[in-house]
């Protein structure tokens, strides 16, 4: 009987399970790769043994600008994750509602500002102090943030997850906005 590190008692039939896993293992440690050359015209083969640390070896050659050029074995690159769909938008809406910092671009925004007050009114040269730019842009930000949120309870209403410009004009109309 073989007394095994785990168990109290085996079996004969588990003392030869035991004793082959243990030839297996120290055979694998040692394992060659044994590499078969081109054969010769007197059909005699040689066989040549190659160390596992030899395969992994890449080769380099030389070109004449003086660049390496790596040949041989290519490590292979890691398969970019796939995400089921939804994973990654979910992700992206708890990383923008743990933020607190605009979202908006500050330079479009301040353009777009100035296009609108140079149309509303008859001067051409109008100045904003950046405080004011930056109280609009988070007044703007602001109600879009609130007019989305309803826009998605509409959607749900609706039996839908899309949203769509049916669920803006809604919700603008039910605040009274046209």
């Amino acid at each position: 009987m073989v007394k095994h590190k785990h168990s109290k008692k085996t079996t004969a039939g588990n003392a030869k399970n035991v004793q082959n896993q243990n030839d297996t293992a120290s055979n694998n440690s040692s394992e060659f790769l044994v590499a078969r050359s081109s054969q010769r015209s007197d059909n005699s083969s040689e066989l040549s043994f190659m160390y596992p640390t030899d395969l992994n070896k890449k080769k380099s050659i030389s070109t004449p600008q003086g660049k390496n050029i790596s040949k041989g074995i290519a490590t292979p690159t890691p398969k970019k994750r796939r995400f089921r769909p939804g994973t990654k938008a979910l992700r992206e809406i708890r990383h923008f509602q743990k933020k607190t910092d605009l979202l908006i671009p500050h330079l479009p925004f301040s353009r777009l500002v100035k296009e609108i007050s140079i149309k509303a009114s008859s001067k051409t040269d109008i100045r904003f102090q950046s405080s004011a730019l930056q109280a609009l842009q988070e007044a703007a930000e602001t109600y879009l943030v609130h007019l989305f949120e309803d826009v998605v309870l509409l959607a749900i209403h609706a039996k839908r997850v899309t949203i769509m410009p049916k669920d803006i004009i809604l919700s603008r109309r039910i605040r009274g906005e046209t």
